[in-house]
Formats: C-alpha cells, structure tokens, sequence
C-alpha cells in the first residue's frame, strides 16, 4: 500500500513539474518574441521608421529597461521619441539608449530638441539613426514659428536616405482631455502646405483617427501607418484585453511606399503588462518605406 502511495506521489510531482517548466518555456517564448518583431530583412531601397513616446524618457528608467528597449527598437533605421524629459535626465536618458544600441552590432547617432515652449511641462522630443542607412542632412529644430498655436511645437530635421534626402517632424500634442483637434488643424495645414519634398510626419497626436481634422492630410496625398490600430495600453487587463486608444501614427507622403507597417507590441500578453507598462503607455509604431524613383527633391 506504501509503495502504490509513493507511486501516485512521484508520478503527481512529475506531472506539476512538468506542467510548470512546459509554462515557464511558453512564457520565455513570449517574452522572447518582444525583440524580434521589426522585419528582421529588407533591401537596401528600404529603411524602417519607428516612432514612440516613451513615457517620461529620463525621468525613471533602470538598466534592465534600456536594454529592454534597445533589443526591441535596434532593427530600425531611424527612431523618432516623443516626451523626453526637459530637466536633467531626458538628454542623458537619450545619450544612453543610442549607447546600448551601439552594443548591439551598428553605428548609432542622436539629436535632441530644445525645450518645447509649453509653459510648465516643457518636454523634449529625439531623434536616433543607424549611421550606416540614415544620415543627417541639417540639425535639428522646433519649428518656432508654430509655438503660439501649438502647445508642443514639432521638431523638425532633414536627413538623407541613399543620397535621397527627406524631412521629418516630430509632434506629441496637447492632451486628449485639452481638446487638440484645432491645433492638429493648425499643424495639418502647414504640413500639407510645405515646398514640395519628401514629408514625414511621426508622433503621439492624443485624438482619435476616426476624427476628421485628419482628412486634411489624406486629401493632400498623404498616407499613413494605420488608420484604426489601437496604441495605447491599459493600466489593467480586461477580459483578455489590454489596448486602449488610436492615437499614435506615422504620415508620409506620396513620395514613399509603404512596405510595411503596424504597431510593435512589445507586450504580447496580459502577464507582460505591468513590467512592460513601467517602460511606457504607448506602443511604438513603424513603417517600412521605400522612397519612389520618381518623387521629388526638397526644396
């Protein structure tokens, strides 16, 4: 009787090990999966675009959370980073993460804003670019003729793209509850109204793309990312779900293709969301372009 007992508790141990390492190797699958979602191959006529607001980028940020980062975004090309921190530790948080990228096998370069012109919460936006694909045309600036309409004026930087070269704002609007249709509006027109060039506008826009300030750029020739994918996360999961609102996109114009583009979900589960969560709220969107043979010069 003693050794049918024994038997029965061996083989009921066996089994809950068995159980626990078959979970712990599907969550390892997963968590892996965060670092290989960016197309891992494309041809030399393509770069990948990558925009993200990182949630007070410098103001808390641990080490394990840059190399988390780095592993996620080092496939692409060029990344644009909204909501950098104006005081001490944003610059620095920035200079680091092209840091840990350059670890990781490529050449990286960065440019950060000034402060934008927002009275308290002044915030910074960030460029970093693979030198080996991406290279700067002009130094970057906010576009100062833009700060009394625009709560957050963009950040505007030219660069070259096998000898292409191209434009690029970065823009994080007032918050949803403050209303920033009319300053979408704002900024809207004067991208669709630019000399003719190569345009690409990125950034966290905090209002719906259901909304119809955004026809403006859609019956201008521009195209974007996506027109209804969720990216931004939920403080809990529910019922299996943990993505909110659409407010975060990439606009082009018809100048490039688009190859490919969606939302890199870093999360992937809902046993993921609170460590991940502690890194940003947002998700990071991407495109990858092609620029068309016959589009036109800037300027």
């Amino acid at each position: 009787m003693k050794n049918k007992q024994s038997v029965i508790l061996f083989l009921s141990l066996f089994l809950i090990f068995g159980l626990i390492n078959c979970t712990n190797r599907a969550r390892s699958r997963s968590n892996n999966k965060t670092s290989e979602q960016l197309p891992s191959k494309i041809n030399k006529n393509e770069f990948i675009i990558l925009s993200w607001n990182i949630q007070d980028f410098g103001k808390t940020i641990t080490d394990k959370q840059f190399v988390q980062i780095s592993k996620l975004i080092r496939r692409a090309d060029l990344i644009a980073i909204q909501e950098v921190v104006a005081g001490y530790g944003g610059s620095q948080a920035v200079a680091k993460l092209a840091s840990e990228l350059n670890r990781r096998g490529s050449k990286w370069n960065y440019s950060i804003s000034a402060p934008t012109n927002s009275g308290r919460k002044k915030e910074r936006y960030a460029y970093i670019w693979k030198t080996k694909k991406i290279k700067a045309k002009t130094k970057g600036t906010l576009v100062q003729k833009l700060q009394n309409n625009i709560t957050r004026e963009p950040y505007y930087q030219e660069f070259y793209f096998n000898n292409n070269s191209f434009s690029i704002y970065n823009y994080h609007a007032k918050k949803h509850r403050d209303n920033p249709t009319s300053e979408i509006e704002t900024l809207a027109n004067y991208i669709v109204n630019l000399p003719t060039g190569r345009t690409i506008l990125v950034g966290d826009f905090n209002l719906s793309f259901s909304a119809p300030v955004y026809n403006i750029f859609y019956s201008n020739n521009f195209k974007s990312t996506h027109k209804n994918l969720q990216t931004t996360l939920k403080k809990k999961c529910k019922k299996g779900k943990y993505l909110y609102h659409s407010i975060d996109n990439i606009f082009y114009t018809s100048d490039f293709t688009q190859n490919k583009g969606s939302t890199l979900d870093f999360i992937q589960n809902c046993s993921n969301l609170e460590e991940y969560r502690k890194i940003s709220d947002h998700l990071p969107v991407y495109s990858l372009l092609e620029i068309n043979p016959s589009s036109n010069e800037l300027y």
